[in-house]
């Protein structure tokens, strides 16, 4: 990381301590590459990190994690220093039936063996605008979620029944994307599985809906929150635009993870905030104590996540924080003060991104304030 990156973070979120708030002291000396493109990358160009880290452990004993572009892929080992990259995709373009774009979103597994998946598909983009009337100031960017299984600890993968959508066709004139785009990870609760869906389009209810579940190998039994009780099913549109979006959650969350210490779940989330009078930008993070009821989002670190500054020569995206000792096969609860902050940094050239993309892991130890 060059050294003006690393004098600019913050390593702090704020300078005041209301109720719920973490310290987050970092350690970007002690960050390490759990995948370098430019070691590592695969043949084929698209087997790339483009989407958040999700991991589980196998029933063989092998960590699996992915950070998937739409040729899904996943790294293995025996443990967290020693992933790495498997370059036989588990799910494509092909394995949908209609050469569709889809990204795996969150994966989860009671045994290890097998393993539910949710999926970010596009169903429509600018460069292929089916399902979409394009046309002056409409973006043709159509997107649902559907899920898949795997039988074999995740090496493959087969396409499932749709989750959330609103719809397979963009309404006439939209003047942005529409759809429900992307998924937190799944996590276990005392009442339950649960996760949150992003939504975004004119008409609908722009942001997180909180899902939950009774048994997340069944794609069927997704509920999503109505403001009252878990009553919608989001594969029908019209109960889709029924969701009740999270207050405060106003991007897509990334990662939700509960601290047993706090007894509070950590949502993390890229945005930007008004900080001391100063437009910041960074990793962010929210915390609940039902899922449902959100703090305002507060800064976890500083980084360039927009590219809107002079002279920065990479961008940083998708934080998940991960404790590699958590008690949870599928590392959704942060049981030890020391975790990591994973993510996706990509590299840039002038104004254009490249196709370097490294998965970042970086030292956190969290503490209540």
């Amino acid at each position: 990381m060059p050294s003006l990156l690393l004098a600019s973070l913050w390593m702090a979120a704020a300078t005041t301590s209301p109720p719920n708030m973490l310290d987050f002291q970092f350690q970007p000396e002690r960050q390490k590459l759990l995948f370098d493109w430019s070691k590592q990358r695969c043949k084929d160009i698209n087997i790339i990190p483009d989407a958040p880290a999700r991991a589980f452990r196998r029933a063989d004993g092998k960590i699996s994690l992915s950070a998937n572009h739409f040729i899904n892929w996943s790294l293995t080992g025996t443990s967290w220093s020693t992933l790495k990259p498997n370059c036989t995709p588990t799910f494509g373009p092909a394995d949908t039936g209609a050469n569709q774009h889809a990204w795996i979103e969150a994966t989860y597994t009671m045994d290890g063996r097998n393993v539910a998946a949710l999926l970010s598909r596009e169903l429509s983009i600018d460069a292929d605008p089916r399902n979409c009337t394009p046309g002056k100031g409409v973006s043709c960017w159509l997107s649902d979620i559907f899920s898949a299984q795997s039988s074999d600890m995740g090496r493959r993968y087969r396409m499932g029944a749709v989750a959330a959508s609103m719809g397979d066709r963009m309404p006439p004139a939209s003047p942005r994307r529409y759809g429900v785009f992307t998924t937190s990870n799944i996590a276990r609760g005392q009442s339950g599985y649960f996760m949150l869906a992003y939504l975004d389009g004119v008409g609908s209810p722009r942001g997180n809906c909180l899902l939950r579940s009774d048994n997340p190998m069944d794609p069927s039994l997704w509920r999503a929150w109505d403001g009252k009780q878990f009553s919608l099913a989001l594969s029908d549109p019209a109960q889709a635009r029924r969701c009740e979006a999270m207050p405060q959650l106003d991007e897509p969350v990334r990662s939700i993870s509960w601290l047993p210490k706090q007894k509070r779940w950590l949502a993390t989330m890229v945005t930007q905030r008004i900080i001391a009078g100063k437009l910041t930008e960074g990793f962010f993070y929210s915390t609940s104590g039902n899922l449902r009821d959100w703090e305002p989002a507060r800064l976890m670190i500083e980084a360039p996540v927009f590219h809107s500054r002079p002279g920065m020569d990479s961008r940083w995206s998708y934080p998940v924080l991960i404790d590699p000792n958590s008690q949870s096969r599928n590392f959704e609860t942060l049981d030890h003060d020391d975790v990591l902050l994973i993510f996706v940094r990509r590299r840039f050239e002038g104004e254009n991104g490249t196709m370097d993309r490294d998965i970042v892991s970086m030292p956190v130890r969290i503490s209540a304030k």
